[in-house]
C-alpha cells in the first residue's frame, strides 16, 4: 500500500470534489489531503482522482 499527502490549493474543495466522484480522500490540513493507494488501484482510479484535483484547478499531482 502507498500513502501519501497529496498538496492542493484548497483541502475542503478537493474533498467535495472527490465525494461526488465516489473518492474517499483524506483532509490532511488546509492545503494537503492524504490518499491510498494498493495492488487493487487501477488506472480509471488514478484517472478519477486526477479529475478531482483538476474540477478545482490543480493539475499537478505531487506526493509529499
Amino acid at each position: 500500500m502507498l500513502c501519501c499527502g497529496v498538496q492542493v490549493s484548497d483541502a475542503d474543495a478537493v474533498l467535495k470534489a472527490g465525494v461526488a466522484a465516489g473518492v474517499n480522500l483524506r483532509k490532511v490540513d488546509k492545503q494537503h489531503v492524504g490518499i491510498s493507494l494498493d495492488e487493487t488501484t487501477t488506472l480509471a482510479d488514478v484517472d478519477t482522482l486526477l479529475k478531482v484535483r483538476h474540477s478545482v484547478g490543480d493539475t499537478l499531482l505531487l506526493c509529499i
